[in-house]
C-alpha cells in the first residue's frame, strides 16, 4: 500500500471519500502447472522415470522458449508406505515432479499445452490469466477512482455550502487482478477426448483510493438545511 500525506495548512473542516474503479482488459500473462507421478519398486527406477518425463517437458519448453517468461520446478522421490499388521511397511517408491510455466505470448499456447499433455502419467492445470503490475489498465483504473473521489467530495462540500480547499491526504489501496482457471488433465491411452478452452479471458484491473480534502467553512444556512 502506498500512502502520500500532506499536512493541512490550517484547521479547516475536512471530507474523506473512498472510491474504487475497475477496467476490463486482455491478460498479458498465462500460467500453466504441469505435474507427473510414478510408482516404482526402487528409488532409482522412480528417478529414472521422472527424468524421462522431465526431458520431454524440457524439449517442449525449448521449442516455445520465445513465449515463456519463467519456469520453476520441484522434484520429490520417496518411499511408498502401506500398513501391515499395525506397522508401516515400505511398498516401493513414488516419484513426483511439478513444473510451473509462465507465458506472455499466447499464440502457441495450444501447441505447448498439447506437447505437455502428451507426456505419460502427467496432469496439467491452467491457464491462469493475469495482468502485469505495469499494465496500463491499472493506471486507468487509479485515475478513474481518483476522479470519482473528487466528484463525490465536491458534491458533499456543496451540500454544506462549501468548496474544496486543498488536498490533505491520499491513500492508495492497491487492487489485484481477477484470475480465471481452467482445469485440464491428460487422458490415458484410449481415454476420452476433450476440448480445451484456451482463449484469453479478460481480466479486471482494480484500484481503490481514499482521499481527504479540506473544505471552506460551511455556511450557516447550509448547515441548518442539512440538519
Amino acid at each position: 500500500m502506498m500512502c502520500a500525506t500532506m499536512q493541512p495548512v490550517s484547521q479547516q473542516p475536512t471530507i474523506t471519500v473512498h472510491s474504487s474503479a475497475e477496467v476490463s482488459t486482455p491478460p498479458d500473462r498465462a500460467s500453466l502447472w504441469w505435474s507427473a507421478s510414478v510408482q516404482t519398486k526402487s528409488a532409482e527406477e522412480a528417478k529414472s522415470a521422472i527424468a524421462q518425463r522431465l526431458a520431454m517437458v524440457d524439449a517442449a519448453l525449448v521449442s516455445h522458449e520465445s513465449a515463456i517468461v519463467q519456469t520453476n520446478r520441484k522434484l520429490h522421490v520417496g518411499p511408498r508406505l502401506r500398513v501391515q499388521r499395525g506397522k508401516s511397511v515400505r511398498d516401493g517408491y513414488t516419484g513426483q515432479c511439478t513444473v510451473h510455466v509462465q507465458l506472455h505470448d499466447f499464440t502457441t499456447l495450444a501447441e505447448l499445452v498439447g506437447d505437455l499433455l502428451s507426456v505419460p502419467d502427467s496432469a496439467l492445470s491452467g491457464p491462469d490469466w493475469s495482468l502485469e503490475p505495469s499494465n496500463p489498465a491499472f493506471s486507468e483504473a487509479r485515475l478513474s477512482a481518483i476522479r470519482e473521489a473528487q466528484r463525490i467530495a465536491i458534491d458533499y462540500a456543496a451540500a454544506f455550502g462549501a468548496t474544496l480547499a486543498a488536498l490533505e491526504e491520499v491513500i492508495d489501496d492497491a487492487g489485484h487482478p481477477m484470475m480465471a482457471r481452467t482445469m485440464m488433465r491428460a487422458s490415458s491411452p484410449g481415454g476420452e477426448d476433450f476440448e480445451l478452452q484456451l482463449a484469453p479471458e479478460p481480466q479486471l484491473a482494480q484500484a481503490g483510493v481514499s482521499v481527504k480534502f479540506s473544505i471552506s467553512k460551511p455556511t450557516v444556512e447550509a448547515l441548518s438545511g442539512a440538519i
